[in-house]
């Protein structure tokens, strides 16, 4: 089922609800990360890291329930957030959301990165359920590949 899914662009309008999304996807994951959740902290990364030229609010029916931030590289695409608010989770929007974003980074041959925190135990399956694999690790992060279908190094011909 297609649910009635937009991105529009971000403006600098948005601040304030991308540390909504923020707060509510990754609260909980920064306080079992790193013992507290400052909101100061928070606020003054929030302003550095939204960029309207990366960002797109994500619309369901007719209102906000996330954000979704992609940025475009030479050799791929790297996925810095995917947040939804509460009421929009478990129905099928971030995998709608997510499709897109594997979709156009595919039909370009590029692989799609991510990372994620390591206590997010709900988001590791998300994204393995999409094809997501570890490739690297850290105490706090686990960073992620979903690749383009196409022969493994395996079935590759040798000569």
């Amino acid at each position: 089922m297609t649910l009635p899914i937009a991105l529009r662009p971000a403006t600098t309008a948005d601040l304030a609800f991308g540390y909504a999304v923020t707060e509510s996807a990754m609260r909980g994951y920064v306080e079992q990360t790193w013992g507290v959740w400052n909101p100061a902290q928070q606020h003054a990364l929030n302003l550095r890291t939204f960029a309207p030229d990366t960002h797109q609010i994500v619309w369901l029916d007719d209102r906000p329930v996330g954000l979704l931030a992609v940025e475009l590289h030479a050799r791929h695409v790297q996925v810095e957030k995917l947040y939804l608010l509460p009421d929009a989770r478990d129905q099928g929007v971030g995998s709608q959301v997510l499709a897109g974003v594997l979709q156009s980074a595919f039909a370009s041959g590029k692989p799609v990165r991510l990372r994620v925190l390591a206590v997010n135990h709900a988001a590791q399956r998300f994204y393995r359920r999409h094809g997501f694999e570890v490739t690297a690790t850290t105490p706090e992060r686990l960073f992620m590949q979903a690749s383009p279908p196409g022969p493994s190094a395996a079935e590759w011909p040798t000569r």
